[in-house]
């Protein structure tokens, strides 16, 4: 009987501490480990705060960004938040390129955190606890793929006083941060139609600038660019070319290039930071040079100077 007893307190003392303390019992589906977290305590009225989908996937195991590329399924959160509740899209580290015999996929292994910013109305009662629920699926693939789903929850506590802060969940978002794309750099980015291929003319914001391992152009949409083919590029006078080749499924002429740079570099993009946003007009290049002559014929030889030919050859 007392073991029973001793049963029965333990499980009263973890739902307690489960209460108001940032984190939630995980579930393990598809050889993925997936849990809510945050870094707060508590909730103050009105003040929004990040509610990450922390996921673990075995050796081996991926899942997939937001574009899978050839193949695979992005991540979906299906929020069912208490009354009044705002939750923002998901937050998207970049991803990393996993390339098989037939397809190239865009996504994570190891583990990710997907960050979403919840905010709460300005009207909660002081001392109600407020239970976030999530339904997540996912593909995970290792030799096989797997379809994952669970049903996440976290409560927390509404207190008028600014909440404390887990400190280690702090870092892992810190860290997931400097992951997210750059949506404001000293970096100029063109994009042109070559043929068979964009051209991306990255112009740096000062003359000193080092050679990367790697560059990738990872777009938002399918059927922008041929996932399959290796991209190249080279340093010039003010920054850097890449060569991206067309998705042979691409739908009529594109006219605007959305996605993500990854600069593999100690300095990265700016402050560290290895992915750059980009949403940029698909120019001619005639057409630009028309405009340059007339505007100014240096300007006109410097994109005649950053010109790269199509062939896929990485020169540095």
């Amino acid at each position: 009987m007392a073991k029973k007893y001793r049963y029965l307190i333990g499980i009263i003392f973890f739902l307690a501490v489960c209460v108001g303390t940032g984190f939630a019992a995980p579930v393990k589906d598809a050889h993925t480990r997936v849990e809510l977290i945050t870094e707060v305590s508590g909730i103050q009225p009105g003040r929004p705060f990040w509610v990450g989908l922390h996921m673990k996937m075995d050796d081996k195991w991926q899942v997939y960004w937001k574009n899978p590329g050839d193949s695979g399924l992005a991540t979906v959160i299906q929020w069912e938040l208490p009354e009044g509740f705002n939750a923002g899209d998901i937050q998207w580290p970049f991803p990393i390129r996993m390339d098989y015999p037939e397809v190239t996929s865009y996504g994570y292994e190891g583990e990710t955190i997907l960050l979403c910013e919840l905010k709460p109305p300005a009207g909660l009662p002081d001392g109600s606890v407020q239970k976030i629920k999530a339904h997540v699926t996912w593909l995970a693939c290792g030799n096989i793929c797997v379809p994952g789903k669970a049903d996440l929850s976290l409560s927390l506590t509404v207190g008028l006083q600014e909440p404390s802060v887990n400190e280690p969940v702090r870092e892992m978002f810190k860290k997931t941060m400097m992951d997210w794309p750059l949506t404001q750099s000293d970096w100029v980015v063109k994009a042109y139609h070559e043929g068979e291929y964009f051209l991306l003319h990255l112009m740096a914001p000062q003359r000193r600038f080092s050679v990367p391992k790697q560059i990738e152009f990872f777009p938002d949409a399918n059927d922008v660019i041929d996932h399959k083919a290796s991209q190249s590029f080279r340093k010039v006078a003010d920054g850097y070319d890449l060569v991206v080749s067309k998705s042979s499924a691409a739908k009529g002429d594109i006219s605007q290039l959305k996605g993500v740079l990854f600069l593999d570099s100690d300095e990265g993009w700016q402050e560290g930071r290895r992915a750059l946003a980009v949403d940029t007009a698909v120019l001619d290049k005639s057409t630009e040079e028309e405009a340059l002559e007339k505007a100014a014929p240096s300007a006109l030889n410097r994109v005649r100077a950053s010109s790269f030919p199509s062939n896929g050859n990485v020169e540095k």
